[in-house]
């Protein structure tokens, strides 16, 4: 018996909204941003193959404070907010 994990079940879930929004009439989606969930960026591709999918600026630099060390945090997340003030 095969096991489905949670993963596997909201990937299927996000599939099945995309699939509904084709099925709606949606024919394309210039850009996708999505914050990093497992599976998501195939499921639009899947959908939607000429989508550009790119990953939120937010998620990005959240998830790069996980690199730091704990007592560099409080400086690279300066640094890190002097850049993202220079992209907008």
């Amino acid at each position: 018996m095969d096991q489905i994990t949670d993963t596997q079940k909201a990937g299927h879930s996000r599939a099945k909204v995309l699939n509904d929004l084709r099925n709606r009439g949606v024919q394309d989606i210039l850009i996708a941003v999505v914050d990093g969930l497992k599976g998501f960026p195939q499921a639009i591709e899947a959908a939607f193959s000429q989508t550009q999918v790119q990953t939120c600026i937010v998620h990005l630099l959240r998830h790069s404070m996980s690199f730091a060390s704990y007592k560099d945090r409080k400086a690279v997340a300066v640094a890190l907010k002097m850049m993202s003030q220079l992209m907008v």
